[in-house]
């Protein structure tokens, strides 16, 4: 049995589109080694933004000490984390921002600066936070990515047990050619 492991170096919404983009050019009678060589450079360019807007829950799984946890609170310090290849596939400070409006708006002009707009799939997924996840659909919608590229959804519970509600992950990954 000819096997292939590909790490995604993230989860959820990344690993669904990947799947399916893998399922389709099976379809198309595609060899392994082709589906690696076209999908492999659009996984390494994939990342995950995702925005805690409660981190107690993250002292509690053990990813923020008390002291951390209690500090970035009474200074309303937002962690922009981050889940990429850089990273090795593990979450990650990307950077440090007062204030949740400007956490968003770093995140937003973070992915607008990384993406070719009219070519990417922006994944929003939430835990039960539909009213941010659209808002950050509005905010992308404004900045130029079509509308028919931005995809709305869950988090899965397995991540939002750790996240906990409130929270926004947006995963992007380039359109297939």
């Amino acid at each position: 049995m000819n096997v292939h492991v590909i790490d995604m170096y993230s989860t959820c919404e990344i690993e669904k589109h990947v799947a399916i983009w893998i399922k389709k050019l099976v379809d198309e009678h595609k060899s392994s080694e082709e589906i690696l060589k076209i999908i492999q450079p659009a996984i390494d360019e994939s990342n995950s933004l995702i925005l805690v807007k409660n981190l107690q829950h993250l002292k509690r799984g053990g990813r923020l000490t008390p002291m951390a946890a209690t500090l970035a609170g009474l200074l309303k310090i937002y962690p922009v984390l981050h889940i990429n290849k850089s990273t090795k596939g593990r979450i990650d400070v990307l950077n440090k921002v007062r204030t949740e409006k400007r956490a968003d708006a770093y995140a937003i002009d973070k992915i607008i600066d990384d993406i070719d707009i009219q070519h990417t799939h922006i994944y929003i997924i939430h835990s039960d936070f539909l009213e941010g996840a659209n808002h950050f659909k509005k905010c992308f919608i404004e900045k130029g990515v079509p509308e028919q590229n931005i995809h709305i959804d869950y988090i899965s519970s397995v991540i939002a047990v750790h996240t906990g509600l409130g929270c926004i992950a947006i995963q992007y990954i380039r359109e297939e050619n």
